[in-house]
């Protein structure tokens, strides 16, 4: 998500702030000796050099992009794009159709993305981009190579059930283990599908495009539609609740003028007694992370985050209080994860945890405790390759960010992975130690095909081998989800397909998808024989 929101508003507010408070600052100091107050004279924008600008006028939104970040190409693409947000246009063209954008967005959040006047000459503004161009690779940096995958599951069976639709659009899949079911949203017939263990289609649901999130319940399904899965700054998306589902069911809508909402978290968060919801609205160029707190009458919105980008959420209590938490991971230029900690009576203070460069491609982490020490880890995912350059990323992959106990995490694994788009931990061959299982939106279509999807053994010595399934390139694994499908007392997986107009590398397999693909299939665990007949026919 490069530098595509670059809060200008916020340098310019900061800038502000400090030339009106550091003179009064001096003034009041306590007088020294001139030889120790003497201070160099600020150096004239005209001085500085391309990374000195680059720190000046990209630092005060995100962290300051290195020039290897992208090859050189790329930079040629990116580098127009940050001009805009630095009120720098190529003509009055595209001045005119940023300045429409720019007052629509701040109808709806105030932000002035696209601002009017430059906030540097234009030499200045040929210096940094020079700076870019002149220190970028000519070529990507290759990634990493991780070890080869095994070719087979030796733990799991892949299951087609045989349900596809053309091209297949899947947003969203979840295991209902309690109901023994499969959920699947689909972007392109805007509907959600019920399926029984084995992958038979149960019913049908319309609820509009882009289902992104689904909250499972005894009697009720609340359901996250984006409405629009392609960016746009109209607040379209909503929560839906379908009550008694399989049966007469009743209808509600709980939310609605929603910005792209890719996730939700249903939690209790200010001792109410009422169960209330973070909403990630990742937006376009409007966008926020906020909680509705669900009162009588309904919810009402408290923004935490004016940005947009946000992406996931998990709740949990974090400093020992007894009060639930938010960690949230954001995207777009202010990548990064911020945790917000509950002050007590609806009121949260944001704390920074970890923030990346805005290319990182943040999309999916969860919590969980790797080594045993009663502290909640980040497995986190970053490949999100949709932008302005598909070329690969070597910083892209899956890591394990270690809690120290504090709240500070620390890089203790990583694993190359192009384009990954998630990770889920679970113990699924039954040795004590937690194995992960990912998959990739964007892999290496041309040299690792099948690393679509990577299933992570945990040798317990701080070592995973990586295996995949020779099926793994008849879809392009966008959703994933791990639970108990057939009530076997381990962990299956569903990886659901979704073909977007994003596959330039893809070429090779995109008329494969369109003809055969299925929009989901099973990987059933067979460590254990099932209670009930296999997920797959005898």
């Amino acid at each position: 998500m490069l530098l595509n929101h670059c809060p200008i508003f916020a340098r310019t507010w900061l800038c502000r702030l400090l030339v009106a408070v550091l003179p009064l600052w001096a003034a009041c100091r306590p007088a020294a000796k001139e030889d120790a107050t003497r201070q160099a004279a600020p150096v004239p924008p005209a001085a500085l050099t391309g990374k000195a600008l680059a720190a000046r006028h990209c630092g005060g939104c995100h962290l300051v992009p290195e020039p290897a970040l992208l090859d050189r190409e790329s930079w040629q693409k990116v580098l127009p794009r940050m001009g805009n947000q630095l009120g720098i246009y190529a003509d009055d063209s595209s001045r005119a159709v940023c300045r429409e954008i720019a007052a629509l967005v701040k109808t709806h959040s105030g932000r002035d993305v696209y601002p009017g006047q430059a906030a540097l000459p234009a030499a200045d503004w040929d210096r940094l981009s020079a700076y870019y161009l002149q220190n970028a690779p000519v070529a990507p940096l290759p990634p990493d190579a991780p070890p080869a995958p095994r070719k087979g599951l030796p733990l799991f069976k892949v299951v087609d059930p045989g349900f596809r639709l053309s091209p297949p659009g899947t947003s969203l899949i979840r295991i209902d283990a309690t109901g023994q079911k499969i959920y699947l949203g689909d972007i392109h017939t805007r509907s959600l599908y019920a399926f029984d263990r084995r992958g038979r289609l149960l019913e049908t649901e319309p609820v509009g495009e882009g289902s992104s999130a689904l909250r499972i319940g005894p009697q009720e399904l609340r359901i996250t539609v984006m409405e629009s899965f392609s960016p746009t700054e109209h607040p379209s998306g909503a929560v839906l609740s379908i009550r008694n589902p399989g049966g007469a069911k009743a209808y509600a809508l709980l939310l609605d003028g929603l910005h792209r909402p890719v996730h939700a978290e249903w939690a209790d968060l200010n001792a109410d007694g009422r169960e209330d919801v973070v909403v990630c609205e990742y937006g376009s160029h409007a966008g926020r992370l906020a909680w509705y707190e669900q009162r009588g009458d309904g919810y009402v919105r408290h923004v935490l985050r004016n940005l947009p980008g946000a992406t996931r959420t998990q709740v949990h209590d974090f400093d020992g209080d007894g009060r639930p938490d938010i960690l949230a991971l954001m995207a777009q230029g202010q990548e990064g994860f911020f945790l917000y900690y509950n002050q007590g009576n609806g009121q949260f203070r944001e704390a920074p945890v970890m923030q990346f460069p805005p290319s990182y491609g943040s999309v999916y982490f969860e919590l969980v405790d790797f080594d045993g020490d009663g502290h909640r880890d980040i497995l986190y995912a970053n490949g999100d390759n949709a932008d302005f350059t598909q070329a690969l990323k070597r910083y892209h992959g899956v890591r394990l960010l270690r809690n120290d106990g504090a709240n500070r995490f620390e890089e203790v694994f990583f694993y190359p992975l192009p384009g990954a788009y998630k990770a889920v931990a679970n113990d699924f061959d039954g040795d004590g130690d937690l194995d992960i299982a990912a998959i990739s939106f964007f892999p290496d279509f041309q040299n690792a095909p099948h690393s679509g999807f990577v299933y992570l053994e945990n040798t317990g010595k701080k070592d995973f081998i990586p295996h995949t399934f020779p099926q793994s390139v008849r879809g392009r694994w966008m959703v994933m989800d791990a639970g108990d499908l057939d009530a076997d007392g381990d962990a299956d997986l569903v990886l659901g397909s979704c073909l977007m107009e994003t596959t330039a590398q893809g070429k090779p397999y995109e008329q494969q998808w369109l003809r055969t693909g299925p929009s989901f299939l099973i990987l059933e665990n067979t460590r254990r024989p099932p209670r009930k007949p296999p997920l797959s026919p005898p």
